[in-house]
């Protein structure tokens, strides 16, 4: 059974010039040829973002040239996107894995390079760097990769909550905070408990999934960095953003603390319980 990719290309391999694509609205016309060239590049920008085979890939768009397109590049990315993955990137991590500036070099450019391409359609920096880390997820040397980039990762993590930090704004503390209480406390207590029922579903002991559980029990640092990017983006208020990021800390001290004194870390105040 063929694609309509495969249609299309067959059909732009027949007749290159024959008119495939008519838009009453626009009254732009696309042949077969040009149609292929724009299916691939719409393709190209859908593996950019992270999309592989099997993926499923919902779309809202009116009934316009860029909808045709993006239903069209799908298919195409099936069968382009694994092979750019597997004759490109993965054998030229290989070639050069033993120079670890090389791969250093190769990965720091990677993720520049995507995070740039994404901010071009329209998406923030951050969402780019993110997809690109996934494209790179896919490599056999991954582990390495992940390794060698940690004190890189670190850095620019410690600058990010620092810039977070500094743009805090206390004056609005006085509005939301006893919304951020509440959002607080109903995670640090529905999640723990939420986290030990999958953990015992599982299979795991009681003990070991009220532990898991605790230790999971706070807000995600991914939803400062979603609330930042959202705020920025003007999509939730000054307000709201400063709820979550207040609920974020408040589950990070709560959650912290529950930790070390019960169960066992590197900084636990009891002899008992510290412990690499």
């Amino acid at each position: 059974m063929q694609t309509a990719y495969q249609m299309v290309w067959m059909s732009a391999e027949r007749t290159p010039d024959h008119l495939a694509l008519i838009d009453d609205l626009s009254d732009r016309r696309l042949t077969y040829a040009e149609l292929i060239g724009e299916i691939d590049i719409v393709a190209a920008g859908l593996f950019e973002r992270g999309i592989r085979q099997g993926d499923r890939v919902a779309t809202v768009l009116p009934s316009l040239f860029e909808h045709c397109l993006l239903l069209l590049a799908l298919p195409a990315l099936l069968f382009g996107g694994l092979a750019v993955e597997r004759w490109v990137l993965r054998l030229l991590f290989l070639r050069f894995a033993k120079i670890k500036e090389y791969v250093f070099l190769l990965v720091l450019g990677w993720c520049l390079g995507i995070a740039q391409l994404g901010h071009s359609f329209g998406l923030p920096y951050e969402i780019g760097a993110f997809m690109a880390g996934v494209t790179i997820a896919n490599s056999p040397i991954a582990p390495y990769i992940a390794a060698t980039l940690r004190p890189l990762r670190d850095f620019f993590l410690v600058m990010f909550f620092f810039a977070l930090g500094a743009g805090f704004e206390l004056a609005a503390l006085s509005e939301v905070w006893i919304a951020a209480l509440v959002l607080a406390a109903a995670v640090v207590t529905i999640k723990p408990l939420a986290y030990k029922f999958l953990f015992k579903a599982a299979g795991e002991p009681d003990l070991l999934a009220l532990e898991a559980g605790v230790r999971l029990g706070q807000m995600s640092e991914f939803s400062l960095l979603l609330i930042a990017v959202a705020l920025q983006t003007q999509l939730v208020s000054q307000n709201a953003a400063v709820l979550v990021q207040f609920a974020t800390l408040i589950t990070f001290a709560v959650s912290s603390m529950v930790v070390v004194l019960r169960y066992p870390t590197p900084i636990a105040p009891s002899d008992r319980l510290r412990r690499d």
